[in-house]
């Protein structure tokens, strides 16, 4: 990990991260190894997003996102700046982890992380299910 100052995206740009540092987080994370089981707890506690009214398939709580594949919940988080994104999505309990870059313009990032969602299913589920409606873009 590189911690980077001066100008630039605030905090999105401020740490320059690799998948392997993702996934070391993740399994600390939520392993227990960085917060205390109450902590932990809450940050797993999440509450439906909705747009416009319309639930988006994604449920959010304190730094987490939680999608509900067909074998069960992942959760994770993004982030990024113009022109790319990162995610890191985990079952917790099976032990499986997954981290993605995006790049492109809006629009391509957008079909990246469409097709992401039937990724997921197939990574942690084995199922060639599409996640349908499912953007995983968290904010």
């Amino acid at each position: 990990m590189v911690v980077r100052g001066g100008r630039g995206p605030a905090t999105a740009g401020e740490l320059i991260s690799t998948l392997d540092d993702l996934n070391r987080f993740e399994k600390a994370l939520l392993g227990g190894r960085l917060l205390s089981p109450g902590l932990l707890r809450e940050m797993n506690t999440t509450i439906p997003v909705e747009v416009d009214g319309r639930p988006t398939g994604l449920d959010y709580g304190l730094g987490l996102a939680r999608m509900q594949l067909s074998c069960g919940p992942v959760y994770g988080h993004d982030g990024g700046v113009p022109g790319y994104s990162s995610q890191l999505w985990s079952s917790g309990d099976r032990q499986v982890a997954m981290s993605v870059t995006t790049n492109g313009d809006l629009g391509q990032i957008t079909a990246q992380l469409v097709a992401e969602g039937a990724f997921l299913e197939e990574a942690f589920c084995g199922t060639h299910q599409a996640t349908a409606g499912v953007q995983p873009k968290l904010g």
